[in-house]
């Protein structure tokens, strides 16, 4: 995107739920990470408030949760500002909700092996932390011990591009990994390249013992941005690739092997993030979608796209979900404005129901939170909004993330 254009942690959650506690944390890339309150009783304009602030590096850009910690990962900076590589910190988080001042508590940190620190993600037995570095074009692998401190990494992958991809801009002139995300066993890991036009799978058997596997290979012009894996209820696994510069959701079936390395994809469908019966976009960079993400009764998909060529609100497409391995796994529903510019991240509330959507505009610097109709997956009414500054168009200084409580 030219960045010139405008405009148990599940125990602790329980508990603060039950507290009374509602809200989310969000890596707001000019401050550190904001805890913000949201009280969906009080007025669009007040039910949300930041009510802690904790320094995460220069540039925070993803978040993740594992029992009592929150792991962040910054863009540069780190250990101090002369230097380029990111860092991934550790923060204890508190068993109540924070008062005003209160913060999350800094437990660890760690080089992220590379520019661009962009997004982390633990292994579901919270033994390996995996970082991805777009600039730098590495992702690196990290022990983690019992109290969820970093070790040194294990590994550290560099990509290479023979040469560049067709996407305009130099938005594919590197590799440009954009994420590293474990799948619902822990045991294989996927790193989606923008440049490359490729998802790279790894075979982890533990921070000590990495493989890598066969990449999958999306047309070029793609541009992989973020995945998911999703488990239906009959158990099976489908996966899901996110193209940025296409404007795409690719919806596969997952198969294990017996063997404990084996691991296969099967894609079924391609659909628009823009809106229903178009097709993939070329990689011109004047729409570009951002995140992909579905509810917990596995009835409804949302995706997020920001346009590059205008100042008018971004938008956001609603799917139905079938647990099928065919043509319409997604059916577009409906199509949204984020009421914002530039959406960045976007992420439905924890609870059993994803009650509400709350969405991080990157270049207009502000929240929105909406309430979902659980039964149609559309959206009922603006529960939110929350100025964070001066709208930016240039400098990396709105949200990048939000992980709800």
């Amino acid at each position: 995107m030219p960045e010139s254009i405008f405009c148990s942690f599940n125990d602790v959650a329980a508990e603060q739920r039950s507290s009374g506690a509602v809200g989310f944390y969000v890596a707001q890339q000019n401050t550190g990470i904001l805890e913000v309150s949201f009280d969906p009783s009080k007025s669009l304009n007040d039910s949300l408030s930041v009510v802690a602030t904790t320094i995460a590096g220069t540039q925070p850009q993803w978040l993740k949760a594992h029992n009592d910690k929150i792991y962040s990962i910054s863009r540069t900076g780190f250990p101090t500002n002369s230097s380029t590589s990111g860092g991934i910190f550790v923060f204890l988080r508190p068993h109540s909700p924070a008062t005003e001042g209160e913060s999350l508590t800094l437990q660890d940190a760690e080089t992220s092996n590379g520019q661009g620190g962009v997004h982390c993600d633990v292994s579901p037995d919270g033994k390996t932390l995996a970082a991805a570095n777009i600039e730098a074009s590495t992702m690196a692998i990290y022990p983690l011990a019992e109290d969820g401190s970093i070790s040194e990494a294990t590994y550290r992958f560099q990509y290479t591009l023979d040469q560049p991809g067709p996407g305009a801009d130099d938005s594919q002139s590197e590799p440009f990994p954009h994420e590293s995300a474990f799948d619902p066993t822990g045991k294989f890991l996927v790193v989606p390249a923008r440049g490359e036009d490729r998802v790279h799978i790894y075979f982890v058997a533990c921070a000590e013992k990495v493989n890598q596997l066969e990449d999958i290979v999306v047309p070029l012009g793609t541009g992989p941005r973020h995945t998911a894996f999703r488990q239906s209820a009959t158990g099976q696994t489908f996966f899901y690739i996110l193209g940025e510069l296409d404007n795409t959701i690719r919806v596969y079936s997952v198969e294990y092997g017996q063997a404990s390395s084996a691991i296969s994809f099967t894609l079924h469908q391609t659909i628009s993030t823009l809106g229903p019966n178009l097709p993939p976009t070329a990689p011109d960079r004047v729409n570009l979608a951002s995140e992909f993400v579905f509810t917990a009764d596995g009835n409804f998909a949302y995706a997020c796209n920001r346009n590059t060529s205008s100042r008018d609100s971004d938008t956001f497409v609603i799917y139905s979900l079938k647990d099928t391995k065919s043509a319409n796994h997604l059916t577009y529903l409906s199509i949204d404005k984020t009421l914002g510019k530039i959406p960045r991240h976007f992420a439905l509330s924890s609870d059993p129901n994803n009650k509400y959507l709350a969405i991080a505009n990157e270049y207009s610097n502000d929240l929105i939170v909406f309430e979902r109709d659980q039964q149609s997956g559309l959206m009922k009414e603006i529960k939110g909004h929350l100025s964070l500054g001066d709208a930016n168009p240039v400098a990396r200084n709105g949200p990048a993330c939000i992980l709800w409580k």
